[in-house]
C-alpha cells in the first residue's frame, strides 16, 4: 500500500489469501525498518493507555479484541494469516519461504526508547495453537550480543487453552508465547499506569535493563510485521 502512494497511517482493509477474506488492520506508514530500510507496517498489537484490558480468555485471542485506532489485539487467526500472506504466492511459484519482519517499539515511563526486529516471524495455525515456528535474525536497541531474545519457539496460551505447565496465562493475566516458566516476556500482561518498576506483573521484556538500568515499566509497546 505504501509503495502504491498510500503514505498516510491509518485503518485499511487487507485482504487475506486464507481465508478469502478482507480485515480491518491498523497500518504504521512512518517508522523506518532498521532491516529493509523500509516503511509500511502491518500492526498487530498496541498497548498506549491502558483503556483495554487484556487479561482475556483463549477465544477473544484468537478472534481479536480492542479498539483498532487505539489499543488492541488483532487476533491470533489474522496473524497468522497475515504472516502466510507471502507463502500462497510462492507456492504457486515454488518459490522460498521467507516470513515477514517483525517489530517491536518500546517506550517507558522514563521516556525511554527501543526497538527490536526479527527478519522472518512464522506462526503455526490453530491444530499447533499458534505456535511460533521460526524467528529469524534479532536486531535492535533491546538486545546485547551474548542475550537470547525474549521470543522463541512456542505455543500460545490463554485462559481456555493453556500450554503451559505453571497456568501462565492465570499468573501472568494475560496470552502470550509463554515458556514453562512463565518467560521471559509477556506484552499482553497488565498495563502499568504510572512511573513503577516493570516486573512480571505487568507489561514484562526481560531485556529491557539493558535499555534503562532503572528498569521502568513500559508505558508504550507495539508489534508489527512487513515483508
Amino acid at each position: 500500500m505504501y509503495e502504491n502512494g498510500y503514505e498516510a497511517s491509518g485503518v485499511y482493509p487487507i485482504w487475506l489469501q486464507r481465508g478469502y477474506r478482507f480485515s480491518l488492520f491498523y497500518c504504521d506508514m512512518e517508522t523506518v525498518s532498521e532491516v529493509s530500510n523500509k516503511t509500511g507496517w502491518t500492526v498487530i498489537q498496541k498497548r498506549m493507555n491502558g483503556e483495554i484490558n487484556f487479561e482475556k480468555n483463549w477465544d477473544k485471542y484468537v478472534t481479536g479484541f480492542g479498539n483498532i485506532t487505539g489499543e488492541h489485539w488483532v487476533g491470533l487467526e489474522n496473524i497468522y494469516s497475515i504472516t502466510s500472506q507471502l507463502l500462497y504466492r510462492q507456492l504457486e511459484q515454488n518459490a522460498e519461504k521467507p516470513g515477514p519482519r517483525l517489530r517491536i517499539d518500546f517506550e517507558d515511563w522514563d521516556g525511554f526508547r527501543a526497538f527490536t526486529e526479527f527478519d522472518n516471524f512464522i506462526i503455526n495455525g490453530p491444530t499447533f495453537k499458534y505456535k511460533i515456528s521460526f524467528v529469524g535474525n534479532v536486531f535492535g536497541t533491546t538486545q546485547t550480543h551474548d542475550s537470547p531474545p525474549p521470543i522463541g519457539y512456542n505455543a500460545f496460551s490463554a485462559v481456555g487453552k493453556d500450554s503451559t505447565k505453571q497456568k501462565c496465562p492465570k499468573q501472568m493475566r494475560g496470552g502470550w508465547w509463554f515458556d514453562d516458566r512463565c518467560g521471559p516476556a509477556n506484552l499482553n500482561g497488565p498495563y502499568a499506569k504510572s512511573k513503577t518498576t516493570m516486573d512480571e506483573n505487568n507489561i514484562y521484556w526481560s531485556n529491557w535493563t539493558h535499555v534503562n538500568q532503572r528498569n521502568t515499566a513500559l508505558r508504550r509497546v507495539s508489534m508489527k510485521i512487513q515483508y
